[in-house]
């Protein structure tokens, strides 16, 4: 970062710097052209304009594909259910044991990534191509399949991964069950299978050989935490309606100062915090600042004064001042707007839809951008003292000088000795 010389009182003027009297000699021009051609140089070793947050985005769906399913002997499974006896869940009664509950079979891309249907009131059907759609915009949904699998695959108490077609029965099952509860128009038709759901603690395949079973006390859900999840991501659409809370922007104050030079206008300190609460949320690399209708050489500085040369690359704990030069400010710009970029690693998704079949999902960790504006209001002009002098003023100065003492000097040699 370029060091901005701020003068202050008391304190010498600092020596120039070698590249200052370089630039000021006869040299400057190679030195500017050697300069010049090493920046050149960088942009083509480095990119140009080279922005880039690591994201795993293993099993990210691509912008279109073929809808196929699994083998239906293998993937398709299907629950047994138990009841409840006076708030306790019990499995021992025939009777009341239910079987053949929610048989689901896996869905998958021509790719063979796994793929989740969000609305269960509309039919799915394979060898369909289906494209990226709009934005999902419902964040508890995304929470939930941040948490479940493939993102999060469900582990036995052994701490190993469950087969696949037992993911996706309990991925896909929780997926219908959060939007139905949470009033899915979508998903109003799986109140047949909700209650049940909810109930199972056994899945079989279609040659009635069990799969995975509790051990009778509990249900999958409850074995695997899926109510919790459940209701945590109500919680999430509850209280999450868009994003923009999740990006800070403040001023210390609304104070515009002069700098110690006289020759800029300085806002109070601006801080910029992105919010890591949200659990979908995974980490906050920093943001950008743009300016928009700025007096001419307006920049940022931090606390020391240093100029931010790169606005595009602000480290998650940068804090600034904004700059204005005085003599460029005038009535048309002396409210000027800064637009804030959060740069977010977080977990997101688009839908995938195909005519008028079923939407499906698959939600991944993304680089999300969060927008805020800040306006910079110059309401007043702080007086600023003229107190420098130019360079004829300090000639003329000096030469005053010489010229009194010069004059002091010859009346003092001519000046007739006094006889004693």
């Amino acid at each position: 970062m370029e060091k901005i010389y701020m003068d202050s009182k008391g304190k010498k003027p600092k020596k120039q710097t070698f590249l200052k009297q370089l630039f000021n000699d006869k040299g400057s021009m190679l030195a500017l052209v050697i300069v010049a051609f090493v920046g050149v140089l960088g942009l083509m070793v480095f990119g140009l304009n080279q922005i880039s947050f690591a994201v795993n985005t293993a099993g990210s769906l691509p912008d279109s594909f073929v809808s196929k399913q699994g083998d239906e002997n293998v993937m398709r499974l299907i629950g047994t259910a138990g009841y409840m006896d006076n708030g306790t869940f019990k499995t021992t009664d025939p009777d009341k044991v239910q079987q053949g509950v929610l048989p689901i079979l896996g869905f998958y891309t021509d790719g063979d990534i796994p793929i989740f249907c969000i609305e269960y009131n509309v039919g799915y059907e394979v060898g369909r191509t289906y494209t990226k759609g709009g934005e999902i915009k419902d964040y508890g949904l995304i929470y939930l399949m941040s948490q479940i699998y493939p993102n999060k695959p469900f582990k036995d108490i052994d701490g190993e991964e469950l087969d696949e077609n037992i993911q996706v029965w309990l991925t896909q099952s929780a997926i219908w069950s959060y939007l139905y509860e949470s009033g899915d128009t979508q998903n109003s038709k799986f109140v047949d299978w909700n209650d049940k759901v909810k109930l199972v603690f056994k899945l079989y395949n279609n040659d009635g050989d069990d799969v995975i079973a509790t051990d009778g006390t509990k249900t999958l859900y409850q074995a695997f935490g899926i109510d919790t999840i459940i209701s945590k991501a109500k919680e999430v659409k509850t209280n999450v309606k868009d994003l923009t809370a999740f990006l800070t922007v403040s001023k210390a104050s609304e104070n515009i100062s002069v700098t110690n030079d006289n020759k800029y206008y300085q806002t109070d300190e601006i801080s910029i915090i992105g919010s890591t609460k949200a659990e979908f949320i995974s980490k906050y690399n920093g943001y950008s600042v743009t300016l928009s209708n700025a007096p001419e050489g307006t920049f940022l500085v931090d606390e020391k004064g240093n100029k931010y040369d790169d606005l595009s690359k602000m480290s998650p704990t940068d804090k600034f001042f904004v700059r204005i030069p005085i003599k460029n400010v005038n009535d048309k710009n002396k409210k000027f707007g800064l637009s804030i970029k959060g740069n977010f690693e977080m977990y997101g998704a688009n839908m995938y839809v195909s005519d008028a079949k079923q939407k499906v999902a698959n939600v991944k960790l993304i680089n999300q951008i969060i927008n805020k504006n800040l306006d910079v209001n110059l309401d007043y002009t702080p007086e600023v003292p003229d107190t420098g002098m130019g360079v004829a003023q300090t000639i003329y100065f000096v030469g005053l000088i010489l010229l009194l003492s010069g004059v002091g000097i010859v009346y003092a040699n001519a000046k007739p000795k006094t006889n004693e």
